[in-house]
């Protein structure tokens, strides 16, 4: 499970925190931690050579091609290259068994029996909704 927060009303310094942990490790900011990596040491956090995001300055940032993509698709009328509606759609069906195999335990062809994730006739391959069965 994940966690996401977006804070806009603050006074401090700016700062992109990154932090993911794992069962089998954990990354925060340019440290990492695992057990089964071989090399690493297992009492503290190792450090990666990486530049941090840790200025407002967004000249080193990565995230200038992604916008430049998206620009340049809505400028020429097509979709986003690996990040249009049907990868989304993709994305969330898995998002959706993860919640309901977490709930229920795995269910294999349940999952996909229970909820109606088939796309619709639309182009983009988009469903035109997301339903149970039983029809919550």
């Amino acid at each position: 499970m994940g966690k996401v927060a977006s804070v806009v009303d603050c006074l401090q310094p700016y700062y992109f925190h990154i932090h993911l942990v794992g069962s089998e490790g954990s990354l925060l900011d340019n440290r990492i931690y695992s057990a089964k990596l071989k090399g690493l040491s297992k009492e503290v956090w190792s450090t990666l050579e990486t530049q941090l995001i840790d200025s407002g300055d967004v000249s080193h940032h990565p995230y200038e091609p992604q916008f430049q993509a998206f620009v340049d698709s809505v400028r020429e009328g097509r979709a986003m290259p690996l990040t249009g509606v049907r990868e989304a759609w993709e994305s969330h069906k898995v998002v959706f068994a993860a919640d309901l195999s977490a709930r229920e335990g795995p269910a294999g062809q349940a999952l996909r029996a229970r909820f109606d994730l088939t796309p619709s006739p639309l182009r983009s391959g988009a469903p035109t909704s997301v339903r149970t069965r039983a029809g919550r």
